[in-house]
């Protein structure tokens, strides 16, 4: 509730992503004891796992005092690192956001 409503729903801290295990039958290790699991990060809030450092790349960016709403977020990847960076930095006022993606 309030204004940082957004940033608090894309906070890593503040979701709880399922972790599932393996099961034995495509397990490779079971007879020697070991356990494969996985974590379901399509449950979370921006459903991948590139929000996450997107997320901590702004946060730590904003602390420092080197982000203002006028600023424009530029990056280049292959798509969900840019997606995860576009929605975080409109969730925290900045509008410009120039995406290079090669495909």
């Amino acid at each position: 509730i309030g204004s940082t409503a957004g940033l608090d729903f894309v906070n890593p801290a503040n979701f709880m992503t399922p972790l599932i295990e393996i099961h034995s039958d495509i397990n490779p290790f079971k007879d020697d004891k070991v356990r494969f699991f996985a974590k379901m990060l399509q449950f979370s809030p921006l459903a991948q796992v590139k929000s996450i450092p997107a997320y901590e790349m702004l946060i730590r960016a904003n602390s420092r005092g080197d982000l203002e709403e006028k600023d424009t977020v530029v990056e280049a990847s292959s798509g969900n690192t840019s997606y995860g960076l576009s929605v975080i930095s409109r969730l925290m006022g900045i509008n410009k956001i120039e995406a290079y993606v090669s495909h």
